[in-house]
């Protein structure tokens, strides 16, 4: 007798389990928002750091540095439960890595053999450029390197650092004629929203690169150009203001750096950057034959001839 086989059954495609679909969408759901949020903290840091003056602080640096603290402890936070619902942390090799763990072991080690270890922890007071400062640069630092990648979103954010830097420039301009919009009680002196002179003109003579660099960029909107040429003057006049030694050699060495890295986009584009030359020359004369604006007597004052 002829034995009869048994027809083969069609295995059917396991079909995924729905539970694990929705999981999968909303960890890639929470990503995305948590990769948002991230970003508008930094740029929150970037907005609210030198403008924000809250008088029942006792000083200006301690204000600064608890908006900065709240930010980034939220951006860590975020950062940890993303890591959490992926299940790995993503670290990206960058030439800064090795240099940045390097301070971070150097500070925790000398915070750890200092003479005094609570003032190193927390840092001098009104400054608070303690340990736990110099971990949230480090911090910021990494959020940075993982969450700002896009060309488009550095944009944004120098864009936002020029308009900041104007806002605390026209401060700074108008306090030595009497009109402090800080209403901290600046006494005719120019220091915007930053406690002293050296601050104000530190903070002068980092941002204002930023408007020069997207002044010379090539795919930039025309208007945006323009604005951030204005805001860079704006906030050059604040620094000749500020009458500031530190801060204005910060200024020509970083300018020479500048224009060397620089200096083939500055060729291609040197009639702008003649017009633009000039009126850094007419602003700094105008400045300096004004008695209240003019530098010239506390630079010529530290000049003695024994």
């Amino acid at each position: 007798m002829k034995k009869h086989k048994k027809p083969m059954q069609a295995h059917k495609p396991r079909m995924p389990l729905a539970g694990g679909a929705t999981s999968a969408r909303g960890a890639a759901l929470f990503a995305i928002i948590a990769e948002t949020l991230i970003q508008w903290g930094l740029l929150l840091i970037l907005l609210g750091t030198p403008l924000i003056i809250d008088p029942r602080f006792s000083s200006i640096e301690l204000t600064k540095a608890v908006w900065m603290w709240m930010i980034s402890c939220g951006c860590l936070l975020i950062w940890s439960i993303k890591a959490g619902i992926d299940a790995k942390i993503m670290v990206l090799k960058t030439p800064i890595n090795i240099p940045l763990l390097a301070f971070l072991l150097s500070c925790i080690l000398s915070t750890c053999f200092s003479l005094i270890p609570h003032l190193s922890l927390i840092g001098e007071y009104k400054r608070h450029e303690g340990l736990l400062t110099l971990l949230n640069y480090a911090a910021l630092c990494g959020i940075s390197i993982h969450f700002v990648r896009e060309t488009a979103l550095m944009k944004k954010g120098m864009m936002l650092v020029v308009c900041v830097g104007v806002i605390a420039a026209v401060c700074g301009i108008l306090q030595p004629f009497g009109i402090d919009l800080s209403r901290w009680g600046s006494g005719g002196v120019p220091i915007s929203f930053f406690g002293n002179q050296n601050y104000a003109g530190g903070y002068m003579a980092m941002v204002i690169f930023f408007g020069i660099g997207l002044l010379l960029e090539t795919n930039y909107g025309k208007g945006q150009k323009i604005l951030a040429g204005i805001g860079s003057l704006i906030i050059y006049a604040c620094l000749i203001i500020t009458k500031n030694r530190g801060g204005f050699l910060g200024f020509l060495i970083g300018l020479m750096i500048f224009l060397i890295l620089n200096r083939a986009e500055i060729w291609k584009r040197r009639k702008i950057t003649a017009i633009y030359g000039l009126m850094f020359l007419f602003i700094t004369i105008g400045l300096c034959l004004n008695e209240k604006t003019s530098p010239l007597p506390k630079l010529t004052g530290t000049i003695r001839i024994v």
